[in-house]
C-alpha cells in the first residue's frame, strides 16, 4: 500500500509535466475598419488597442486560424512578453520633440504616423506623455453597445441657475488653487507628496459640503479621488467631471505640474464647488484621477469598474491642460471628440454659446488613446469629451521642472473661460433640478377609453397645483385637464376622453412650482408630444413558436448556404444562441444553423440571397395600420450587402420597402406606420425579408421573431374595451429570487406579462404568447436583477389592464 502512495504521486508529477504549458498569446496588427469592432469582441478576440488603420489584439493559434479563415488581412506582430510593456508612438505634433525611449526598447511594427515598440516594464516611470506615447494594456477594449446610449438633451433656453453657477468661477481663485497644488512640488502618483495632494483634495470636497467622498485604491499607485453628488430624481444615472491630479518629469520629486494638470483639476474643484448648493436630476460624480502619467491607470480603473457594474453614464467632460497659450495664438479650447460622443459635444457648443460670451470651442485632436482620461470612457463604452489647451501648440514645459505658474500656467483669463464652459455643460447635462416628471407613455391600444395618464412628479420646492396638467389633441386644439394626486408619494392622474377606434392621440404633461419654473413631459413639449392610437386590433400576432403558414425560400432565391429555415439558433461568433422570444419561446427564424465549434462562416449566408415570405394576413377596410417585428443582422469581413424588408398587397406580386438594413445590429424592434396612399390596404398582404450576399464574400447572418402587425378600422365593435374579470397578483412577494405570477384573463388573445425596473426600464417578460380566457400562471425567477421594487404589468391584444408591484429581496 505504501508502495501504491509513493507511485500515484510520481506518475501525476508525471503527467502534468507532460501537459504543455498555455502558448503566449500573440500580438497582432489586425487591419479593420473601427466599426468593425464590436464584432470582434463579440467573436472573443481580445482588441486591445485602436491605431489608426485597425486594432492592436492579443491572439491565440486558435483566433489566428479564425484570422485566416475569415481572410482579414494581419500581421503578427511579436509574442507577447509580460515583463514588457507595449507602447505605441506617434508622430509627434509640430514643435515638440518626440519622448525619447530607453536604449532597449524594440521595434515591433512601423505603420503610417505610428511605430509599435515594446520596452522593459521597469523602464516605463515617467515615459508617458501626453502628445505621442499611447500605452498598450492587456485587457479587452469595450464599445458602447448600451440600450441607454440616446440622445443628450439639451436646454431649450439659457437657465438662470446655470448662469449662477457659471459665475461662481473667479479668475483669481482658480489661480491660487493651481498655486496650492503646485506648492507639494510633486504629485506623482507613487510620491508621499501626491498622497498628501489627494488627502487636501479630498478635505476641498468636504469643506463644499459632500458627504460621499472616498479613496478609491486601485493598485500600487496613489488613490483616485471620488466624490458623489446623488440625484434628486434619477440617482442611477451619471454625470461625470474628471481631471487627473498626478504629475511627472524626468525627476519624480521635482514635478510641479501646474499646467498638466493642477488646472484640470481645479476645474473639476471648481464645478464641485459652483454645484454644491444645487440639485439635480442626475447625480454627478466629480471625479480626481491618479497615475495618468504612467498610462491612464485611475481613470481606466474607474471606468471599468463602472462598466463592470452597468453603471448608467450620460456623458463624461475631461480636463487636461487648460492655461497655456502660445504667443498669437487663439483663446480658444479645444475639444477632442469621437463619433459616439458627438451629443455630447454639441452640448458643449450650445453651454458656450449659452453661459460663456466670446468663448470659442474649436474641434481638437489627439492621436488616438494617445490622450487622456476621456480615452478611458471611450475604452469602456461611455461618451466623453476632452478640454485641452490647444491639440497643435500645448504647453512645451509639461512633465518637466518648469510646468509652473507663469511659464507653463501662463493665461488664467483663458482658464477661466474653459473652466466656465465646463461648469455649463456638466450643469446642463446633469439637469438642474426644480420641477421633474417621469411618466410612462401610453402605447397603442384596443381600448377606446378613457385612458388613465399617471406620472410621478416632483419638486425642489412647492408644486403649484394649479399648473399640473395633462394636455391632449386629436388633431385640432389642445384639451386641458387638471392632473389630480392619487395617494402614492409624487403620484398624478388624470384622464384622456374615450375616442373613436382609429383616433391618433397626442398629448403631454406639465407641471410647475410657485417660484415659476416649469417641466414638461416630454422635454420640449408642446413642440414634442407623446401619442398613441385607439381602437388598434390585431391581424398578426405570431411569436413563431407555432407553423402559422410562412414560406421559406422563393423561386429564384440563388443563396448556396444560409438559407431561412425555422429552429433554434446555434449560437456560434455571430448568430445569437436564443431567439428573443423570452422563455418557454426558442424558435425563430434564421439563416441556417451550424454545429457548436464551427468556423464564423460555415452556415452564414453565401452565394446570393434567401427570402422569407409571411402568410397572407387581411388590411382590407383598415384606415391605419402597424407593422411591427424583432430582427438580428450581421454583416461583417466585406461591408456591401444589404438586408431588405418589404410589403406587398398583393399577394407578393409587387413589393414596396418598408427598410434596408447596411450594419451590424442585434435583436432590435422594427416599427412601421402604414401608410394607405402608397402601400394599398387589401385582404393579400405579405411581408418579404430577403438577406444577401451578393458583393465581395461578407459574412451574413440574419433571424426574425415576434411580428406583430395590428389595423383601426372604424368598426366599433372592432375594439371593445376587455371586461372587468380578470386579475394579476404574486406568491411570494416580496421573493428571491423566484415567485409565481398569477393572472386571469376576461378572454383568450395575445398576452403579455412585462416587468420593469424603478427607472421605468423594461427588465424581463415572463409571459409573451396566445393564452385562454380564465386563470393562468407562470414562474419567473429574477437571478440578474439587484434587490428593489418592480412594476409587472398584464396586457392583452397590446392593451395593458393591470399591474402590481413587486419587491425583490438579495
Amino acid at each position: 500500500m505504501s508502495r501504491i502512495r509513493t507511485v500515484l504521486p510520481c506518475l501525476l508529477l508525471l503527467l502534468i509535466l507532460a501537459v504543455p504549458a498555455a502558448a503566449a498569446p500573440e500580438l497582432v496588427y489586425l487591419r479593420v475598419e473601427p466599426e468593425q469592432g464590436p464584432a470582434f469582441t463579440a467573436a472573443d478576440l481580445d482588441l486591445v488597442a485602436e491605431v489608426p488603420g485597425g486594432f492592436l489584439a492579443l491572439l491565440d493559434d486558435g483566433d489566428l486560424a479564425r484570422l485566416r479563415a475569415w481572410g482579414l488581412p494581419h500581421e503578427v506582430l511579436a509574442t507577447d512578453d509580460p515583463t514588457t510593456t507595449v507602447l505605441v508612438q506617434y508622430d509627434a505634433p509640430g514643435g515638440h520633440e518626440p519622448t525619447r525611449l530607453p536604449a532597449d526598447h524594440a521595434v515591433l511594427f512601423r505603420g503610417e504616423a505610428f511605430t509599435v515598440v515594446r520596452v522593459p516594464t521597469a523602464a516605463l516611470d515617467g515615459l508617458m506623455c501626453l502628445h505621442d506615447i499611447q500605452r498598450v494594456f492587456r485587457r479587452p477594449l469595450r464599445f458602447v453597445d448600451r440600450p441607454w446610449r440616446g440622445p443628450v438633451a439639451t436646454s431649450r433656453e439659457a437657465d438662470p441657475a446655470v448662469a449662477e453657477m457659471v459665475d461662481t468661477v473667479d479668475e483669481a481663485w482658480l489661480q491660487t488653487q493651481v498655486l496650492t497644488l503646485e506648492d507639494f512640488g510633486t504629485r506623482h502618483s507613487s510620491r508621499p507628496e501626491g498622497a498628501q495632494a489627494a488627502a487636501w483634495l479630498r478635505d476641498q470636497f468636504l469643506a463644499y459640503g459632500y458627504l460621499d467622498v472616498t479613496f478609491q485604491d486601485f493598485d500600487g499607485n496613489n488613490d483616485n479621488v471620488v466624490c458623489i453628488k446623488p440625484g434628486a430624481v434619477q440617482p442611477d444615472r451619471y454625470v461625470v467631471i474628471g481631471g487627473h491630479f498626478d504629475s511627472t518629469s524626468g525627476n519624480t520629486a521635482v514635478a510641479p505640474g501646474a499646467d498638466d494638470n493642477a488646472t484640470g483639476t481645479v476645474g473639476v474643484l471648481a464645478a464641485a464647488r459652483a454645484m454644491a448648493g444645487h440639485e439635480f436630476e442626475y447625480s454627478v460624480v466629480f471625479l480626481c484621477f491618479s497615475g495618468e502619467e504612467q498610462g491612464l491607470l485611475g481613470s481606466q480603473a474607474w471606468a471599468s469598474q463602472a462598466a463592470d457594474q452597468g453603471l448608467d453614464i450620460v456623458g463624461a467632460i475631461i480636463m487636461d491642460m487648460l492655461a497655456y497659450r502660445a504667443a498669437g495664438d487663439a483663446a480658444d479650447i479645444d475639444i477632442v471628440s469621437n463619433g459616439t460622443s458627438q451629443p455630447l459635444r454639441d452640448l458643449v457648443d450650445a453651454a458656450a454659446a449659452d453661459y460663456v460670451p466670446g468663448q470659442v470651442v474649436v474641434t481638437g485632436s489627439l492621436p488616438f488613446g494617445a490622450s487622456s482620461d476621456h480615452a478611458s470612457f471611450w475604452n469602456n463604452g461611455y461618451r466623453a469629451v476632452l478640454f485641452f489647451e490647444d491639440s497643435g501648440s500645448y504647453s512645451p514645459y509639461i512633465h518637466t521642472s518648469s510646468d509652473v505658474v507663469g511659464l507653463s500656467a501662463n493665461d488664467f483669463a483663458f482658464m477661466n473661460r474653459n473652466v466656465r464652459t465646463a461648469v455649463a455643460s456638466v450643469a446642463t447635462l446633469a439637469r438642474p433640478f426644480r420641477v421633474a416628471i417621469a411618466h410612462t407613455p401610453l402605447p397603442h391600444t384596443s381600448d377606446l377609453g378613457p385612458f388613465l395618464v399617471e406620472a410621478t412628479i416632483l419638486a425642489a420646492g412647492e408644486l403649484d397645483p394649479a399648473s399640473l396638467q395633462l394636455h391632449y389633441r386629436t388633431g385640432g386644439a389642445f384639451t386641458t385637464v387638471a392632473l389630480a394626486p392619487t395617494g402614492i408619494p409624487g403620484g398624478y392622474a388624470a384622464s384622456i376622453a374615450a375616442q373613436a377606434p382609429g383616433v391618433e392621440v397626442a398629448y403631454y404633461l406639465s407641471a410647475g412650482d410657485t417660484e415659476g419654473h416649469l417641466a414638461t413631459s416630454p422635454d420640449l413639449a408642446p413642440d414634442h408630444l407623446h401619442g398613441f392610437r385607439t381602437g388598434v386590433a390585431p391581424v398578426l400576432v405570431d411569436d413563431v413558436e407555432t407553423d402559422l403558414g410562412w414560406t421559406l425560400g422563393q423561386p429564384g432565391d440563388t443563396a448556396t448556404t444560409g438559407q431561412w429555415i425555422w429552429a433554434d439558433p446555434v449560437g456560434t461568433t455571430y448568430q445569437p444562441e436564443d431567439d428573443h422570444t423570452p422563455a418557454p419561446g426558442v424558435l425563430c427564424f434564421v439563416t441556417g444553423n451550424s454545429f457548436p465549434g464551427d468556423a464564423p462562416g460555415a452556415a452564414d449566408v453565401d452565394g446570393g440571397f434567401t427570402t422569407l415570405v409571411s402568410p397572407v394576413f387581411d388590411l382590407a377596410g383598415a384606415d391605419w395600420a402597424l407593422v411591427s417585428y424583432w430582427r438580428y443582422y450581421v454583416l461583417e469581413t466585406t461591408l456591401d450587402d444589404v438586408f431588405t424588408v418589404d410589403i406587398s398587397s398583393d399577394g407578393g406580386g409587387t413589393w414596396s420597402s418598408l427598410e434596408t438594413v447596411t450594419a451590424t445590429e442585434g435583436w432590435t424592434e422594427v416599427g412601421h406606420e402604414l401608410d394607405p396612399s402608397l402601400v394599398p390596404f387589401t385582404d393579400q398582404m405579405r411581408l418579404r425579408f430577403r438577406a444577401s450576399d451578393t458583393g465581395g464574400g461578407s459574412l451574413v447572418e440574419a433571424l426574425v421573431d415576434d411580428v406583430f402587425i395590428a389595423s383601426t378600422t372604424g368598426d366599433l365593435t372592432a375594439a371593445e374595451p376587455p371586461a372587468a374579470d380578470l386579475s394579476l397578483g404574486a406568491f411570494p412577494n416580496p421573493f428571491n429570487p423566484a415567485t409565481t405570477l398569477r393572472y386571469a384573463l376576461p378572454r383568450a388573445g395575445w398576452a403579455e406579462i412585462r416587468v420593469f425596473d424603478a427607472a421605468g426600464r423594461l427588465v424581463a417578460r415572463p409571459l409573451a404568447g396566445r393564452r385562454p380566457a380564465g386563470p393562468g400562471t407562470v414562474a419567473w425567477q429574477a437571478d440578474q436583477l439587484a434587490s428593489g421594487v418592480y412594476l409587472v404589468v398584464l396586457g392583452l391584444d397590446g392593451q395593458d389592464l393591470r399591474s402590481t408591484k413587486l419587491t425583490l429581496v438579495r
